[in-house]
């Protein structure tokens, strides 16, 4: 019985067992062969532990750029909610009608998240990496552009 390591770089991955016929002996450049085969087999598990490695960490990768959008679009969507129960509020409270704005923007404070649902919660909750990369002028910029709009005073 022979034994022939399988490794790469030093980090074992096996060993080819190779039955021989009894008496035989195998010449030095044989020995040399097998050694080679051996490493070479290693070579393609360390390649294909670094490409396995890769993907998993370029799935990674991307679910994390999904759950930045979608963290993006739920604090975009909950901000356009809350612009427009702000509106509305005030476009009640204009025609008269006070009794019925009692609970318009109920939920919209910050004290009140608890009745969100818990995924809106938690998307609320996220840390954005896209707002923390924004600058000052984007969020001035932002600031002038929605108090330039007539129907958002």
């Amino acid at each position: 019985m022979l034994s022939v390591p399988l490794a790469e770089g030093g980090k074992p991955y096996g060993v080819m067992l190779l039955q021989l016929p009894a008496g035989m002996q195998l010449e030095d450049w044989k020995l040399k062969l097998l050694e080679s085969i051996g490493h070479h087999i290693g070579a393609a598990f360390a390649t294909a532990k670094r490409t396995d490695e890769r993907r998993g960490i370029a799935l990674l990768e991307e679910r994390s750029v999904i759950a930045r959008e979608l963290h993006d679009s739920l604090a975009q969507s909950l901000t356009y909610l809350k612009i427009q129960v702000t509106r509305l509020k005030q476009q009640l409270n204009a025609s008269g009608a006070r009794e019925q704005t009692a609970d318009v923007g109920r939920g919209t404070q910050a004290g009140d998240q608890q009745r969100l649902p818990p995924a809106a919660r938690a998307a609320y909750h996220l840390p954005s990496a896209h707002r923390r990369a924004r600058s000052v002028r984007g969020a001035a910029g932002d600031h002038t552009e929605f108090s330039q709009r007539p129907d958002l005073r």
